[in-house]
């Protein structure tokens, strides 16, 4: 049982370090077939280890049984299965994270999380700089009508193996913001081994895709996450800080700026012709007001999920994941998805004041903040590709809070 358990245990990492490279909109039957893998080491390793219950783990259940009840209640309901069952494995990956109680296996899976972000980056920085001039060359001389494509690449913005620069930013700066906590703690231990090295590796080739994204919403997301870091780990005076508030600024500005952006594109619908403003705040706002009309039509229940869709701009992401889990999957879902960060927050400062000085979980737990802020203009919740990450950092807070009772005493 010991062996089945380690071989599945190795499985679970396996899947871990692949994840970020595959698309569920592009590779749709093969993200299927490794789901239903993962889950069956999942069920495996979980039989041996039990996940200890706390809140956190109490409004997971809550939060992905709505989902569940969305998928059962919005009939027919073929098209939110294959949606439904990634939250599975979601869920499953949670449990297991949280359920994770020796050292070696959290370094183990520390090591994978940073050693498949360097091969992401590298992936990256291979695809902007040698591979997408032949591919805009390809789209070219087969008319393939992929205009976001075709516009990422134009720009020299980073975004393979995503499916676009916004999310591989929030992977990205969830990822730079563990690795600076990594390497913060090891510093002060004055401890260089192996993870040391490894994550110095990870945030130069991180921090260099991450700039290369061009993605003015990531870096604002990073900035302030970064700049809350140093914060609460008390690593800045009062003067040091007013340099990144500076540059949060700046960043903010860029981006005001965009909402008079008047370049435009045009994209061919069957049977009409629109022509909508690409990329800007002027989109996103076109978005949410879509998405709020929506929401007002089916508050409760919501229209199901995986059947989200704006006819008016046609798109399948609202651009603010909380819109869009409340249009989707009703009023219960969004709720309970927001007492999950209540309940993140609190029991991340809890472990800060309890850990002084373990920039480790300050990390872990800043990453997880970049993630919520970024989910405000963007819809990393949605893609699994990124938000796995989210699942893996709650897990690591499950695990390393106290219940109730610990805390008491």
């Amino acid at each position: 049982m010991i062996l089945l358990c380690n071989i599945s245990w190795k499985l679970i990492l396996t899947f871990i370090f692949i994840r970020p490279f595959i698309s569920s909109e592009t590779f749709p039957h093969l993200v299927f077939l490794i789901n239903t893998f993962f889950i069956l080491a999942s069920l495996l390793y979980l039989f041996k280890n039990k996940v200890k219950n706390n809140c956190i783990t109490l409004f997971v259940f809550i939060f992905f049984s709505t989902i569940i009840l969305s998928v059962i209640l919005n009939i027919p309901f073929y098209n939110s299965l294959f949606q439904g069952y990634e939250y599975i494995s979601l869920l499953f990956l949670f449990y297991i994270i949280s359920s994770v109680r020796e050292t070696k296996k959290t370094y183990q899976l520390i090591i994978v999380l940073l050693l498949s972000a360097i091969a992401v980056s590298l992936s990256s920085l291979r695809s902007l700089l040698i591979i997408s001039k032949y591919t805009l060359e390809y789209l070219s001389l087969t008319n393939i009508d992929y205009t976001f494509a075709k516009e990422f690449i134009s720009r020299k913005r980073a975004f393979a193996p995503f499916i676009s620069p916004n999310l591989l930013a929030n992977y990205l700066t969830m990822i730079i913001i563990i690795t600076i906590g990594i390497i913060i703690k090891k510093i002060k231990q004055n401890k260089k081994d192996p993870l040391f090295i490894i994550s110095v590796i990870c945030l130069s080739t991180t921090s260099l895709a991450l700039f290369f994204t061009k993605s003015v919403g990531g870096w604002l997301t990073f900035f302030i996450a970064i700049t809350i870091f140093f914060i609460l780990g008390k690593t800045l005076n009062q003067k040091a800080i007013i340099l990144p508030i500076i540059v949060c600024i700046i960043i903010f500005t860029t981006l005001l700026s965009r909402t008079k952006s008047t370049k435009e594109h045009s994209i061919s619908y069957k049977p009409i012709q629109q022509t909508m403003p690409l990329f800007s705040i002027e989109q996103r706002k076109s978005y949410w007001k879509e998405t709020i009309a929506l929401i007002k039509n089916h508050p409760i229940n919501g229209i199901g999920i995986g059947k989200f869709y704006l006819p008016r701009s046609n798109t399948l992401y609202a651009h603010n994941s909380y819109l869009q889990l409340w249009a989707e999957t009703g009023i219960l879902s969004i709720l309970s998805f927001l007492g999950l960060i209540f309940i993140f927050i609190k029991k991340s400062l809890l472990i800060i004041n309890l850990k002084k000085e373990n920039y480790y979980l300050l990390g872990i737990s800043i990453s997880g903040l970049s993630f919520i802020l970024h989910n405000i203009i963007d819809f990393s919740l949605f893609i699994p590709q990124t938000s796995f990450l989210w699942w893996i950092i709650l897990g690591i807070i499950a695990a390393n809070s106290r219940d109730e009772n610990t805390q008491k005493h």
